[in-house]
């Protein structure tokens, strides 16, 4: 069974040399065919973060040049009266795949925020992936 079709738009991709990244517009990785491919091998299937145990609503996103982004959210369940934090996460594709993560608390008080981040390796071979076999 093939992988669900995903919208046009809705994946950043990140290329350097022989490796690439594909995200969401969230900075997450873990749809059908995102993930970190280096030489033809998926070496990063899922890269998730969680701010207080939920997902952050995405903001926006923005291509630094081919092989960098950042992402911005915004912590679930935040209002006007309580804005929550925002999340920023810088990835950069080069010798390895770095992740920054900053936390801004834009809110009047002080705040506890715990976050999580989950990752998990599969090594699939990219034709596999792309053909649904994983």
């Amino acid at each position: 069974m093939a992988p669900p079709a995903v919208p046009p738009g809705s994946l950043v991709t990140l290329v350097e040399g022989a490796a690439f990244c594909i995200s969401g517009l969230d900075g997450d990785i873990s749809g059908a065919t995102t993930g970190l491919y280096v030489v033809d091998r998926r070496v990063l299937s899922r890269c998730s973060l969680r701010v207080n145990g939920l997902v952050p609503d995405p903001v926006d996103h923005v291509l630094d040049d081919p092989a960098s982004a950042a992402f911005v959210s915004r912590a679930a369940g935040a209002s006007p009266r309580d804005p929550g934090p925002i999340v920023v996460r810088r990835r950069t594709l080069g010798h390895g795949l770095r992740e920054d993560i900053d936390l801004r608390n834009v809110g009047p008080e002080p705040t506890y925020v715990e976050v999580e981040v989950a990752l998990e390796a599969d090594m699939a071979a990219a034709s596999a992936v792309r053909a649904g076999r994983v």
